[in-house]
């Protein structure tokens, strides 16, 4: 039988930015996010989540700019006023838009009551 030596590994902070979308997305596609939120890791263990939110509608620009603000509040809020691991997003996690976590939601239309409509009301 051999030893094991286990060596741990800094606790460093990182970013994943969730996007919520109909299909994967290439760099540089135009392919609209229906939603967005970023989760703060710190080593092995996930330490925050900002609110996920709907973005369909917003131009590329815009929802670049609101996923610069997300990292920022992370940093404000956790950074301790290191910049290492808040810098830019470690990576993007890519989900279906079925997964969208956002209530009420226009893809689910839960919020959507069948006799909402009814002709005898």
């Amino acid at each position: 039988m051999i030893d094991e030596v286990v060596v741990s590994v800094p606790e460093i902070p990182y970013v994943v930015l969730h996007t919520y979308l109909d299909k994967p997305r290439q760099p540089n596609d135009a392919v609209v996010i229906h939603a967005i939120c970023a989760e703060l890791w710190l080593g092995n263990v996930p330490k925050a989540m900002t609110r996920p939110e709907h973005t369909f509608g917003y131009p590329p620009r815009l929802v670049k700019e609101y996923a610069l603000q997300l990292l920022e509040a992370l940093y404000l809020k956790y950074g301790h006023g290191r910049r290492t691991g808040f810098e830019r997003f470690a990576r993007e996690e890519q989900h279906s838009i079925a997964q969208c976590p956002v209530r009420p939601c226009s893809y689910h239309a839960a919020h959507l009551n069948p006799y909402q409509f009814s002709p005898n009301r």
